[in-house]
């Protein structure tokens, strides 16, 4: 009988205070990770523009120069030449082409008329593309294509991996509350059995 009270109150009520008090601290510490898990997820990130984020090196498909064709072919009002027909009467020149563009009428005024159309397309980049320099358009036209191609998969990345982070930070937001009510519960368990073991020990000391 002596030493299962010896063991009840040397080692029993002694150790399990310092347990529960050890319990309540890291309650506490389960407590603060939930608020700061409820905060943190708060903080919900949104992407910038693709222009804001590339800044000054921002790229898009206006600024890629078309081909000779599609200039010719296109209706922009930029297109500073003459027609077949508009071209051989201001220059004096046997018209070199059908209307409708399918028939060579005159060769010697159709290579005339190429080398026009040259000569003002290459005034029009030029003019729209001050910075191609001498470099050819094709070289010209590369650069930018990959460019702008490797900013789509930059830009690409850089949108997922924030989602990502968002998610994280949406399922932190529902987890959050579970840890917070664990840290409570477990804090109050921790006080109601601190007190218990305080009542017993002031009440042993009496009865001492």
């Amino acid at each position: 009988m002596g030493i299962a009270n010896s063991f009840e109150k040397k080692i029993f009520f002694n150790w399990g205070r310092h347990l529960w008090n050890f319990i309540g601290v890291s309650g506490f510490f389960a407590f603060l990770s939930g608020i700061i898990l409820f905060l943190n997820s708060t903080f919900i990130e949104f992407p910038k523009s693709k222009q804001e984020y590339f800044g000054e090196d921002y790229i898009t498909q206006e600024m890629i120069p078309i081909t000779l064709y599609d200039w010719i072919k296109s209706d922009s009002k930029d297109k500073p030449f003459l027609s077949s027909t508009e071209w051989a009467k201001e220059n004096n020149k046997v018209q070199p082409i059908s209307k409708d563009g399918k028939k060579v009428l005159n060769y010697p005024s159709w290579q005339e008329y190429i080398k026009y159309r040259e000569i003002k397309f290459n005034e029009y980049l030029i003019a729209k593309f001050p910075d191609i320099g001498n470099m050819s358009l094709g070289k010209y036209r590369q650069d930018l294509v990959e460019k702008l191609n490797s900013q789509n998969d930059i830009y690409k990345t850089y949108k997922i991996k924030m989602q990502n982070r968002n998610d994280i930070k949406y399922g932190q937001r529902i987890v959050s509350p579970f840890v917070i009510g664990y840290g409570l519960a477990v804090v109050a368990s921790s006080s109601i059995s601190s007190a218990l073991f305080s009542i017993e020990r002031n009440t042993r000391k009496k009865e001492d």
